[in-house]
């Protein structure tokens, strides 16, 4: 059998895949950029508002307390 004689391969998986991710274009890369800052800077300020309850003297409230377990729980 020759090579023209041979049927048509099917796609393999890893090229059924490359083939559908396509290239981001300039707006979409810088879009997916700004999505990475914005999503450390609110990690941040959930961090910095852990570190204020953590630090505080007196005791907390109701609702305090339960924001400061969500966030600790958040971060595990």
């Amino acid at each position: 059998m020759s090579a023209p004689d041979l049927p048509a391969k099917p796609r393999g998986v890893k090229a059924a895949k490359a083939s559908t991710k396509k290239k981001k274009s300039g707006r979409e890369e810088e879009l997916s950029r700004l999505h990475g800052v914005l999503e450390i800077k609110e990690k941040l300020s959930k961090q910095k508002l852990l570190d204020r309850l953590l630090a505080k003297k007196e005791p907390l409230s109701d609702m305090e307390n339960s924001l400061m377990l969500k966030l600790m729980s958040e971060m595990i």
